[in-house]
Formats: C-alpha cells, sequence, structure tokens
C-alpha cells in the first residue's frame, strides 16, 4: 500500500492508492511513438496521467512536441505524437492506481477542437480530471499555449484550446475518474 505524505511528512498507508509510478518516455528524431515498462498495475483500476515534456521543437511545428500517453496493458505506458522532428522529445507521464472500490468509474475520452466531451453521467462533486497529453496536426506554433478542461456538468467536459484560430487542429485527452 503506498503512504501519503505532505510536506515531507509520512502519515501512514494511504487507504485510497494502491501505487504511483512515475516516468517518462522517450521519443528519438525519428520516433512517434515509444513505450515504457512500469510495475504490474489494475488497469481497471489505474489512470495515466500527462506530467509535462521537454522538447525544442525545429521549425515550429507542434506536431512534434505535443504527446498523448496511454496506459497500453497493465505494464506500459505508450507515448504517441503525430510527428517526427530534428529533436528529440521526453515526456513524463505519472500513473496513479487506486485502492480496489476507491474509483467508481474511469472514462477516457477526447475532444478535436473547442467544444464538449460527452461521458456518462458521473458525480460531479466525486470526480476528477486528468489530463492524458494532447495532438496536434498543426505545423506551427502560432498561438499554441496549451488547453483547459472544465467538468461543466454530470455528463460534459468543456474544452478549449488557446489558439483561436486553428483550434480543430488540435485534440486533448482527457481522463475522468469518478469516486465512491
Amino acid at each position: 500500500m503506498a503512504q501519503l505524505a505532505i510536506g515531507g511528512l509520512v502519515l501512514g498507508k494511504n487507504p485510497f492508492i494502491k501505487s504511483i509510478q512515475y516516468g517518462s518516455i522517450s521519443l528519438s528524431t525519428a520516433q512517434t511513438s515509444n513505450t515504457a515498462t512500469i510495475n504490474s498495475v489494475n488497469t481497471a483500476n489505474s489512470v495515466v496521467v500527462f506530467t509535462g515534456c521537454t522538447s525544442k521543437p525545429v521549425l515550429d511545428d507542434i506536431r512534434s512536441y505535443n504527446v498523448k500517453m496511454v496506459l497500453t496493458d497493465s505494464t506500459t505506458v505508450t507515448g504517441t505524437r503525430t510527428a517526427t522532428d530534428s529533436d528529440a522529445n521526453i515526456s513524463a507521464f505519472m500513473v496513479l492506481e487506486f485502492q480496489g472500490g476507491v474509483a467508481k468509474s474511469i472514462q477516457l475520452d477526447s475532444r478535436t477542437g473547442d467544444g464538449v466531451i460527452t461521458i456518462s453521467s458521473i458525480n460531479e462533486n466525486k470526480t476528477m480530471l486528468f489530463s492524458q497529453g494532447s495532438t496536434s496536426t498543426s505545423t506551427d506554433m502560432d498561438g499554441i499555449l496549451g488547453y483547459s478542461y472544465v467538468l461543466t456538468n454530470d455528463t460534459d467536459i468543456t474544452i478549449s484550446f488557446t489558439d483561436v484560430d486553428k483550434p480543430n487542429l488540435h485534440t486533448a485527452f482527457v481522463a475522468a475518474v469518478e469516486f465512491f
């Protein structure tokens, strides 16, 4: 069982989180996809969270910078981007594995462009959203700073991109975790 630490103070065994694993995926200049191996998790109780990347996109090509993370199976995380680049990309992730009976549902979905992702009905007061990254088909970085996602009611996640000129070229991947 994982321990809960706040400000370096370990509070004891955590009844909610079974494991937390951090890792990274390196994408060479020629790769659009690669994997990382993690310790085995129960995929029904787990979610992968994109935590950032280091890359200097050459030629201002956002396709090589944005990466989506997927928990492919119980021991594999896959990172994918839509283009290669003359600079490598290292993308970081965290896998949260919840104890059985903690997560009521984990819903994974995506949205291209501004708008709404419709999910199965959840309790808004017991649901957290996690980014699983983003991808793009845009070949430039003009206006791209990121995107936001908000749980607006019990079935809707609203996605907004900062690229007001070309939002339909970008896709956000989101996980909605509802707790009991």
